[in-house]
């Protein structure tokens, strides 16, 4: 799998490259810093298909982005690790301020008996901070999580009992209530 890695400014600045065994590679000397790859864009230009979404939606890699891309049926930004999650949501707020922005997050608790941290989740919770957004995570049928180290919305989606329909139910409860719900107040 080959994605291009750009900036809000619309130029490629790399590539990442996924292999078969899951490796991750960027470009040598590329920059990857405030890239990110657009998943679900339908073809039209990626300011256009973010611009009409109902909320900007950043997960941290490629799978889950898709994922929650095809559970909502709406374009999604994947921002390739959990360190670039923040730089990506700060650009895309200058670009889009009016937008709600909410961050699909990765919940790495089976980090913390191991490395005494949790990166996914520190990194979800700091980037919706800085943009006044909303962080999400997936919850999981009772002990999955801990039992098969699953971490993040494409896990909830294929190694999960509970499957890609909740995927669309915990990520779109949310986007209802950041969007449908302020309408809804405004109209009385």
């Amino acid at each position: 799998l080959l994605l291009s890695a750009q900036g809000v400014d619309g130029y490629i600045w790399s590539a990442q490259t996924i292999k078969a065994n899951g490796t991750k590679l960027f470009v040598a000397g590329s920059k990857k810093e405030h890239t990110f790859h657009v998943v679900g864009s339908n073809g039209w230009a990626w300011d256009k298909s973010i611009g009409t979404a109902p909320a900007i939606i950043i997960a941290e890699g490629y799978a889950t982005a898709d994922t929650v891309s095809q559970a909502l049926n709406q374009p999604v930004i994947a921002a390739f690790d959990s360190g670039n999650l923040p730089k990506v949501a700060q650009d895309l707020h200058a670009k889009f301020p009016s937008k709600p922005i909410i961050i699909a997050g990765d919940d790495d608790r089976h980090l913390e008996s191991t490395q005494n941290k949790n990166p996914g989740r520190e990194k979800a919770l700091e980037a919706a901070q800085l943009v006044n957004g909303v962080a999400v995570f997936p919850v999981f049928a009772p002990n999955e999580q801990m039992e098969s180290s699953l971490s993040d919305f494409n896990d909830l989606a294929n190694r999960s009992v509970l499957g890609l329909e909740a995927v669309k139910r915990q990520i779109e409860s949310v986007v209802n209530n950041l969007v449908i719900t302020p309408i809804k107040n405004q109209a009385h």
